[in-house]
């Protein structure tokens, strides 16, 4: 018997493993067959968050590890350019929102 993977796993894995600069929550739940609203629902419920709030973390999270990484290498405002922020403000700001 094959158990159906739930669409807000799909939806994490997409999501962690995206190459794409940005993300739509509309393209994303319309590729997984739902609404962005029971997205929404599923993602409170199960993630904790919503769909947006968790992409917000992913960048950061990809920031944290590309400053680590290269620390002696880049400056603050690369690493922001690299995790696809406008700046470091831009970065700074949408971190404290």
């Amino acid at each position: 018997m094959v158990l159906n993977t739930p669409f807000y796993i799909k939806a994490l894995e997409r999501i962690l493993n995206n190459n794409q600069p940005k993300i739509s929550i509309a393209d994303l739940a319309e590729s997984l067959g739902v609404s962005r609203i029971t997205l929404h629902k599923q993602f409170l419920l199960h993630i904790g968050t919503n769909p947006s709030q968790f992409i917000k973390i992913e960048r950061f999270r990809n920031a944290i590890k590309l400053f680590t990484k290269q620390a002696t290498k880049e400056q603050l405002i690369d690493i922001a350019y690299l995790a696809e922020y406008f700046d470091q403000s831009h970065m700074v700001k949408i971190l404290n929102r």
